[in-house]
């Protein structure tokens, strides 16, 4: 039986996503890859895949099943009786009796209940299965309750500026600002074949993963408030000023509506919410959460880029490099004062502010203010676009903004 395997789209591996990976082939867990569409699951799917076919195990294509729900061969699997039949069917037509079975399906919310089909198969000892998802209901605490340690979840984030450069070697960073980090987008050519590949993208994730999945009946409504959204990244956002502001346009629209939508918007990981802590008592805040774009490109679809907001944009591009690191992240507060973001890696805790240009003696003491007011020896940073930089006062580490993500050293 031919293998329905696609061939990988580019040979740019995402080394950081597969060296995480690579260790857990072979053993029972369910390897299941989150993130937005087009953020480059599908293609890490297809890399894992092609691993196993060329590792020295040398894994005959024929015994992977390979279902893409983003693929029209498959479009007849609506129900977990469907899928579980087409497995069935696929298997029974090859002979791997004495041989272990690989199971990858792409995009698997898109499949009623398919969590029955995944705990069945991930119980048996000849299956090993892999699955993506582009919600993050799909994930649900029913769902963790059911396959109770049998399954290691990976989020996949749009390119990092390293990744950038390896998907595109002639672009730099400025490049990196406006076009975002998905992978498709990135190596295509053309300023209007980008853009409206951008506006593609965006279509369908709050069509599909938002508009379908929500049953949200006004569209126009739903891009009004992620416009709010896109114009305010790294301020605090409460649904009372998101009401306010539609007022102000003439546009009336329920707290319990804006609360749904942001909601939404997260689930379908279009953006991030980000909470506070204190930063000297170590204890969660209940203060208004901040939100970040998961890739500028598509914020910059909703909203063009202006020189307002490079200071917001740039916090943005740090908060998400952060997060690809494997550190959590929130926001610190020490008394009245704000620390952009305190991030979190086991017993590794990093301090960071974020800044355009350290212009003016005014700005170096409000940028360095709330670093020096806290009383640990964890590492503190600030990063700016300054290109003359390097220690700091008390400790706090200065550097290059660029300098910093080119690396994947913390500081």
């Amino acid at each position: 039986m031919s293998s329905l395997i696609p061939a990988v789209a580019t040979n740019i591996a995402r080394k950081i996503y597969l060296d995480r990976m690579r260790p857990l082939l072979g053993t029972p867990q369910i390897k299941v890859l989150t993130g937005m569409r087009r953020s480059g699951k599908s293609v890490l799917l297809a890399q894992l895949a092609h691993e196993l076919i060329h590792a020295p195990s040398s894994v005959q294509p024929s015994h992977i099943c390979w279902i893409d729900m983003e693929d029209l061969a498959f479009d007849h699997l609506r129900t977990y009786k469907d899928l579980h039949a087409y497995i069935e069917g696929y298997f029974k037509k090859i002979a791997t009796s004495s041989h272990k079975k690989y199971l990858f399906i792409d995009e698997i919310q898109e499949i009623s209940e398919w969590e029955r089909v995944v705990r069945h198969y991930a119980k048996q000892t000849d299956f090993e299965v892999f699955i993506t998802g582009s919600n993050s209901n799909f994930l649900s605490s029913e769902l963790a309750t059911m396959l109770a340690g049998r399954y290691v979840s990976f989020h996949v984030y749009p390119l990092c500026y390293r990744e950038f450069l390896e998907f595109r070697p002639s672009g730099d960073f400025n490049e990196f600002v406006l076009l975002g980090g998905l992978p498709g987008v990135v190596m295509l050519e053309g300023e209007q074949t980008k853009r409206e590949a951008l506006e593609g993208i965006l279509h369908t994730v709050l069509f599909r993963d938002v508009i379908e999945r929500f049953e949200v009946r006004n569209g126009a409504l739903l891009t009004d408030v992620l416009k709010f959204i896109a114009s305010n990244i790294g301020n605090p956002t409460t649904t009372q000023s998101i009401v306010a502001h539609l007022k102000s346009e003439r546009i009336s629209l329920a707290f319990e509506t804006i609360r749904d939508y942001l909601q939404h918007y997260a689930r379908a990981f279009l953006v991030y919410p980000v909470g506070w802590q204190d930063a000297i008592g170590k204890r969660h805040l209940n203060l208004n959460q901040k939100y970040y774009f998961s890739d500028l490109g598509l914020r910059h679809r909703l909203l063009p880029m202006r020189a307002e907001h490079r200071g917001q944009v740039l916090e943005n591009i740090v908060y998400q490099e952060l997060l690809v690191r494997g550190y959590s992240v929130t926001i610190g507060r020490v008394g009245m004062l704000e620390v952009d973001f305190v991030a979190e890696r086991g017993s590794e805790k990093i301090y960071i502010q974020v800044c355009y240009l350290l212009a003016s003696e005014e700005t170096i003491t409000r940028e360095f203010r709330s670093l020096k007011a806290i009383p640990d020896n964890h590492p503190k940073l600030v990063l700016s676009m300054d290109t003359a930089w390097g220690g700091g006062d008390d400790g706090i580490v200065w550097l290059n903004l660029v300098e910093w993500l080119a690396t994947d050293t913390p500081y």
